[in-house]
């Protein structure tokens, strides 16, 4: 589930109170398609890599001071997990679109009892990973499909292309340097 969060700072620590739920994806309401509709110039064609700074994108549509926050286990009883969405790389190709997702740890498998997922300090871990896909490509300039999170297949995440999967690594390089030394 993808929420947004304001970050509210108070002397020395900031805190993130839940203001609702938040579409990332889906061509009409998500923010990631809407961007980068706004970004295409008139002749973008296929493939197309791309990159959204989340914190960037959210002040330039209006919401600064605010994060998205990803409940990774929100029906779980004994663990609670969640983090801020900070970077987002895709590669759309043949109509589909690979992610990687870049997320920083905010809660950290922590009792669900122990934990206002509505509002909490923000303590910040470790960046984490993820891939996900979505039904979208691009043409002459506009997002073609419904951009909406696919998966559940056997892998329930994207089979790579070496090109799709060389662009992946040249972003965590560029942005965690130690994690990836080659």
């Amino acid at each position: 589930m993808f929420s947004l969060y304001q970050k509210i700072t108070r002397s020395s620590e900031v805190r993130c109170r839940r203001q609702g739920d938040f579409a990332l994806f889906g061509s009409r309401v998500g923010l990631i398609p809407k961007r980068l509709q706004r970004e295409l110039s008139p002749d973008q064609g296929e493939p197309f890599s791309w990159h959204l700074s989340i914190g960037q994108v959210l002040a330039l549509e209006g919401w600064a001071d605010t994060a998205v926050v990803i409940d990774i286990k929100p029906r779980s009883k004994t663990e609670a997990k969640l983090c801020e969405l900070l970077d987002a790389w895709g590669y759309t190709a043949c109509g589909w679109t690979p992610i990687l997702l870049r997320m920083r740890v905010l809660i950290d498998d922590e009792p669900p009892s122990t934990v206002d997922k509505n509002d909490f300090p923000m303590r910040p871990a470790e960046d984490v990973y993820t891939f996900l896909y979505t039904a979208g490509g691009v043409r002459e300039g506009h997002l073609e499909g419904t951009w909406s999170l696919r998966g559940g297949g056997r892998t329930g995440g994207p089979l790579l292309s070496q090109k799709a999967l060389a662009y992946f690594l040249r972003a965590i390089r560029e942005t965690t340097p130690s994690f990836c030394p080659f």
